[in-house]
């Protein structure tokens, strides 16, 4: 007998990536991710939570273990008598002293890492923008979505923050990565992830009535503002002026054209 999925919202995202959901259940999660922003939104988070924990729970590698017990030589008068029964040991026997080991060592750090966590990524959660870049340098610049070309880059804006944008052709010393989202100037705030002249730099994007007009005191970074038509665009940077904020401009197209826009591509998670 086949296993039927949990039909829970968890269950059935579980489900659609273990493969478990039939053809026709398949087909429709997927209809129904295209029409959904939050749903896929959702099942994003869940990929991030499924990857952090399998990092969470990686056991630690008993050769590793084994290398932290080095033999000494036993020559000269001065080998002690553990150094001689040790020396002697086979390295068989010395992997299943180091087996126990990792249960024993192991499961002290599993404990405190099950009570003492580290922070999962909340992108949901109110940040300020300084906190956003950081996350950002700590993970490595891994964009939730990559837009292949103008039609998936301007529908993506279009359901986010209801104003379809697009970019010029960026010059040599700039590399536009990939789209991610985060609660900012608020829960839709849609940001582009780039790279000028190798420095990180990120573009918030939103609607210009939930500007907070936020502001970079001290440190290393430099924020600046421009508005295209009802949106605001904040450009945070480690140099001395805007690079990207200047190739965005607002499309003439058509509200169908919008709603036809493919999705874009989603990419796998990255770190916590």
């Amino acid at each position: 007998m086949s296993q039927v999925p949990d039909d829970t919202r968890e269950g059935l995202f579980d489900a659609y990536v273990d493969g478990l959901l039939s053809e026709s259940a398949h087909r429709e999660f997927e209809r129904r991710l295209e029409r959904d922003v939050n749903l896929r939104d959702e099942l994003a988070l869940q990929g991030q939570l499924n990857e952090h924990l399998r990092t969470l729970f990686a056991p630690p590698d008993a050769e590793r273990i084994v290398a932290r017990f080095p033999i000494r030589s036993t020559s000269g008068a001065g080998a002690t008598a553990w150094n001689k029964h040790f020396a002697n040991v086979s390295k068989g026997r010395r992997f299943a002293w180091a087996a126990v080991l990792v249960v024993v060592v192991g499961g002290g750090w599993l404990l405190r890492e099950w009570i003492e966590p580290p922070p999962l990524w909340d992108q949901y959660k109110l940040h300020t923008l300084v906190e956003v870049y950081q996350h950002e340098i700590d993970t490595g610049l891994n964009p939730l979505w990559v837009c292949k070309n103008d039609h998936e880059f301007a529908g993506t804006f279009w359901r986010k923050v209801r104003q379809p944008l697009v970019m010029d052709e960026a010059p040599e010393h700039l590399q536009a990565i990939g789209l991610s989202y985060v609660h900012a100037l608020s829960p839709d705030t849609t940001y582009l992830l780039a790279r000028v002249r190798s420095r990180p730099v990120l573009v918030f994007v939103d609607r210009v009535e939930v500007d907070t007009h936020p502001e970079i005191e001290g440190g290393d970074l430099n924020l600046f503002r421009r508005q295209v038509d009802q949106l605001i665009l904040y450009e945070l940077t480690p140099l001395d002026e805007p690079h990207v904020l200047k190739l965005f401009r607002k499309p003439d197209v058509t509200i169908q054209w919008l709603e036809d826009a493919p999705l874009p591509t989603v990419t796998p998670a990255v770190g916590p």
